[in-house]
């Protein structure tokens, strides 16, 4: 069996900033020489690993690459499940260690229990996963999918009121069969760090991946729904991240009022007074005196905004002209040196080309 790392979410926990940093260093290396090696399991059933991976995450709009869901794994021949198994403990000495990521499997523990997935891939997990409060999460969900769905606040959140149950999405991984352990973390503010170490492998110094947009960009979002065209049309956000994140005093518009932060706390009490039990004594602790678990007064300091378009404010709108004018800037120069080195390319080629044509045309005479 392949001892395996499995980070299975949960969205808006640090995932992007794990992803990020596993896809520039897939291959890891613990203090006693035991090796980690960063895979990502594609549609095709082919593992994607190494340096390979690496390009590829560098040139993707988000900076990284994860495993696909379960559900499309499980689409995939027979044949080719037993080839991903075989290829997977290839890239694997006896005592080394395969991660494998993607947000989304904390959702799908009956596709990997009626599969038997795990079992199948001849994989025994570690699992990981990272939580926190439900009121932010799903002031920060609604923000990634709920505000470009269509559906209005209210509705939205009876139907993702599930997503956060915390408990009841974690604890049937403790019986999965290839599951030999489950690990909650509380999301820290070094996420990156803290799973590092609860890998036992040293830290890698990584700057923040996906640290979100400010309130103005989304909503220029809003207004232009262009540039925002579905829930999951996510390429923009890293891309207008890289260089409008830097913007102060700008923050993630709260929606969420005092009704609605006490029905979710209402919701998610009982599932987190049961979560506590998934812990270590440290981190039970810690979300016992969080007063954002389980007390509305915790949020009572949050400016409610409107979940759709309002007027927008003319100082941050010149601040992110200003921004992107200077960017424009920046990418035309590069742009232009690009080319150039190209054109210079170019005609080193054609010299060289020239020569060659050159010398074989004297050796015929």
């Amino acid at each position: 069996m392949i001892s395996t790392i499995l980070h299975i979410g949960a969205g808006k926990c640090g995932s992007s900033a794990l992803q990020t940093i596993f896809s520039q260093h897939p291959e890891l290396a613990s203090s006693d020489g035991k090796k980690t090696h960063y895979l990502a399991l594609r549609h095709d059933g082919s593992p994607l690993h190494g340096k390979k991976l690496s390009l590829r995450a560098a040139s993707a709009p988000w900076g990284y690459i994860s495993s696909v869901n379960a559900n499309l794994l499980i689409e995939l021949p027979e044949s080719k499940i037993q080839s991903m198994s075989r290829e997977l403990r290839l890239l694997t000495d006896s005592n080394d260690r395969v991660l494998l990521s993607n947000e989304g499997w904390i959702n799908e523990y009956k596709t990997f229990e009626k599969s038997d997935l795990l079992t199948k891939l001849g994989l025994t997990c570690t699992v990981i996963v990272y939580v926190r409060p439900p009121v932010e999460w799903l002031n920060s969900a609604w923000w990634q999918w709920g505000a470009w769905s269509g559906t209005p606040l209210d509705k939205w959140l009876n139907a993702n009121l599930e997503k956060v149950q915390w408990h009841d999405l974690i604890a049937p991984w403790k019986n999965l069969q290839g599951v030999e352990k489950v690990s909650v973390r509380l999301l820290p503010l070094d996420v990156v760090t803290d799973f590092y170490n609860a890998i036992e492998v040293p830290p890698i110094p990584s700057k923040r991946s996906n640290s979100g947009l400010p309130g103005t960009i989304l909503r220029l979002y809003q207004r232009h729904p262009g540039l925002r065209k579905s829930p999951h049309d996510s390429a923009g956000d890293f891309v207008f991240s890289k260089y409008f994140g830097h913007i102060a005093d700008d923050p993630t518009p709260w929606v969420l009022g005092p009704y609605m932060i006490k029905k979710i706390l209402e919701s998610t009490r009982e599932s987190n007074t049961k979560l506590m039990g998934l812990l270590d004594e440290e981190s039970r602790a810690l979300m016992e005196n969080d007063s954002r678990w389980w007390d509305a007064a915790a949020f009572s300091d949050k400016k409610k905004s409107p979940p759709t378009v309002e007027n927008l404010s003319p100082p941050r709108l010149e601040e992110i002209l200003v921004t992107a004018m200077r960017s424009i800037r920046k990418l035309e120069d590069e742009n232009r040196e690009l080319k150039n080195n190209l054109h210079k390319l170019s005609e080193k080629f054609q010299q060289s080309r020239a020569d060659s044509d050159s010398r074989t045309s004297n050796e015929i005479k």
